[in-house]
């Protein structure tokens, strides 16, 4: 029979009021310690990996510090609650010395104020009301986009969503809205959950320092002076520490492999792509042309390419394309030589953080024909000016930031050279792009 209103309400607050209690009351020692590190490692190592499991890597490369809560726990029955334990750690300075040589791995102990420092242990917890019902269990992992961020939500206890900008971060095939959120948010929260409920939120929960476990941990450093790298991870430490030092992921540092886990692709075992850094501002690059018609005309053109807004929209390009054709045909044993100059402004839009790479634009300029016919005996010259247009696009290879192919470009491109007639052709080019 179930319990009337009023005392259906009693049970449910003596329940969370209960569990809180108890983790209040609860203190960590040495052994719970590493047993949170150990399992916040196998966190770092599993949650990236699986289909449609995936946090965005760019966001996991810019991001400053990570806190990871395995096995956060939400109990719900009309009030939630939900609490968990586990650790934080910031990079600091990573980028700061030299390279290694490539394949060489990254120092598991890094020197002081280098790398990923070592963890210390938080605790994440909260209360929330509405219709809901159930119990949830589910590693969350935070990633914050800066270090004095993190210090801040520690030190005031603020609740996340409320007074530090929080998104949840979805998994899978929507990362895309995971990246928008991120760059409006101070922390971006994921979950991989095994419970009743589809995500956790950890709006209006509270991330605060495990005083306990740091002290069991490190009896006389202050929680700051960790995350600073001013102290070296001890045991357990080490390891979640080496495997963020030495992850593409997680180490802008080292070359990001073709997908977590996974054997690395076509594009890293030719060591190409255009990497996850923004593309640079200039390129300039040469092609050869052939544009069809009664004279089939080939030469080459030349480009100059400028990204006005690299922030905002990367893939923009504002063009200005230089090209000179020739060709010349013979009848009865008079020759035309034409010979077609095109000048041509113009955007271009593509994807430049891919590695095959489609592109298109538009291009409006000025075109000039001059056409030389020579037979036995005499000779004669006449030139043409038009306004032109050109339309196309085609599929370029990123072999790095600092270069790409242009693997087959189609355009069409419109020229009126005699008053009242007007010729659109096809133009099909070949080329490359040096980028600066």
């Amino acid at each position: 029979m179930p319990l009337p209103r009023p005392r259906r309400l009693c049970v449910t607050l003596l329940l969370i009021g209960g569990m809180f209690s108890l983790m209040a009351a609860a203190q960590s020692d040495r052994t719970e310690d590493v047993r949170r590190v150990q399992r916040a490692t196998e966190v770092f190592r599993t949650i990236f990996t699986g289909p449609g499991d995936a946090i965005p890597r760019n966001l996991l490369r810019t991001g400053q510090c990570l806190v990871i809560i395995p096995g956060y726990k939400n109990l719900a029955l009309g009030i939630g609650g939900a609490y968990g334990k586990g650790i934080a750690t910031c990079r600091n300075n990573i980028g700061a010395n030299p390279t290694p040589p490539p394949g060489a791995p990254l120092p598991s102990t890094p020197a002081k104020g280098t790398g990923w420092s070592a963890p210390i242990f938080v605790a994440l917890g909260g209360a929330s009301l509405g219709p809901q019902i159930g119990v949830e269990s589910a590693d969350v992992v935070m990633v914050f986009q800066s270090r004095e961020g993190l210090e801040s939500v520690l030190n005031n206890k603020v609740r996340l969503g409320v007074s530090a900008a929080a998104a949840a971060g979805p998994i899978g095939r929507r990362v895309e809205a995971a990246t928008d959120a991120a760059m409006r948010s101070q922390v971006v929260a994921y979950a991989r959950s095994r419970g009743l409920f589809a995500g956790v939120n950890v709006n209006g929960a509270i991330l605060q320092p495990d005083e306990s476990g740091n002290r069991a941990m490190y009896p006389h450093q202050y929680w700051e002076e960790i995350l600073a790298g001013k102290i070296q991870p001890q045991g357990d430490g080490q390891t979640l520490v080496s495997s963020l030092n030495n992850s593409p992921i997680t180490n802008p540092r080292l070359r990001p492999p073709s997908a977590a886990g996974q054997p690395a692709g076509l594009a890293e075992n030719l060591n190409i792509g255009p990497g996850s850094a923004p593309p640079l501002p200039f390129d300039i690059g040469i092609a050869w042309e052939h544009i069809t018609g009664d004279i089939g005309l080939n030469g080459w053109t030349g480009r100059a390419g400028w990204r006005p807004l690299l922030q905002k929209a990367p893939g923009l390009s504002l063009v200005a394309n230089f090209g000179r054709a020739a060709g010349s045909t013979t009848l009865l044993a008079t020759t035309v030589r034409s010979t077609e100059w095109t000048t041509l402004l113009g955007p271009e839009f593509d994807m430049p953080s891919r590695v095959f790479d489609p592109y298109g634009h538009v291009l409006l300029g000025w075109a000039r024909l001059s056409q030389d016919t020579s037979s036995p005996g005499a000779s004669s010259s006449a030139s043409f000016n038009s306004f032109a247009w050109d339309i196309g696009g085609g599929l370029k290879l990123n072999l790095t930031r600092w270069a790409d192919i242009r693997l087959l470009q189609l355009d069409l491109i419109h020229t009126s050279f005699t008053p009242g007639g007007g010729a659109t052709h096809a133009r099909i080019s070949i080329g490359g792009s040096f980028h600066f």
